[in-house]
């Protein structure tokens, strides 16, 4: 049952207040020894892919890194990818929630950054290769969020012009953040989201000029 093996994002839910041990509402009636534990094997496994590859990783190693019972973590996960698989989407839920419902304005990239340098050891481990899934989810949750600013706000409507500055802008932002997170996040992140804001609205710089010179035929 260790073997590796290739798959998507699983099931949704919610991501755990890890301070209180509390769920959010979807789970908020299961036992708190149980979100314990979870807890504690989702710890263990961002510990594990700090030195090694995720297909690397047995459940063996991570349930005594977890000091958690081999017949506990198959109560709760199928392998070790599908607790990463709920690690990346609850993640995710969290970053929409806290960031992506927000007015469009740099408070978001903002709380976005502040979030990312609070779970460094997270995206440290999601963020590591650039053709990751994690990074392509990220990456759509960018392009579903910044596509809307630049058709409703910016009023960029040609799908080319708005696909060729999302490329552009995705891919730079995710750089940043892998850069930022190298170094340990040592700049604030109010100045990283600054920056980042700037280049977003750089993105929607021109685009009357853009939109008025059509790419081959209309």
């Amino acid at each position: 049952r260790d073997q590796p093996r290739s798959r998507g994002l699983g099931d949704v839910y919610k991501r755990q207040v890890l301070d209180g041990l509390e769920l959010a509402v979807t789970e908020k009636k299961q036992d708190p020894r149980v979100i314990h534990t979870k807890y504690r094997l989702q710890q263990a496994l961002i510990q594990l892919l700090q030195n090694k590859d995720v297909k690397r990783v047995t459940v063996r190693e991570l349930c005594e890194t977890a000091q958690v019972h081999r017949s506990t973590f198959y109560m709760h996960y199928q392998d070790v990818y599908d607790l990463l698989e709920q690690v990346e989407q609850n993640t995710f839920d969290e970053i929409q929630r806290l960031a992506f419902r927000e007015q469009h304005s740099s408070n978001t990239v903002t709380t976005l950054m502040q979030y990312i340098q609070e779970q460094a050891d997270l995206f440290q481990v999601l963020f590591r290769y650039f053709n990751s899934s994690s990074v392509q989810t990220f990456m759509q949750l960018l392009r579903n969020y910044f596509l809307d600013i630049w058709r409703e706000e910016w009023n960029i409507q040609d799908p080319r012009a708005l696909n060729y500055r999302y490329v552009w802008i995705g891919s730079g932002i995710i750089g940043v953040i892998q850069d930022w997170l190298q170094a340990a996040c040592q700049d604030p992140p109010e100045l990283v989201a600054g920056i980042l804001w700037d280049m977003i609205r750089s993105a929607a710089g021109g685009a009357v000029k853009t939109d008025a010179v059509r790419i081959g035929p209309p």
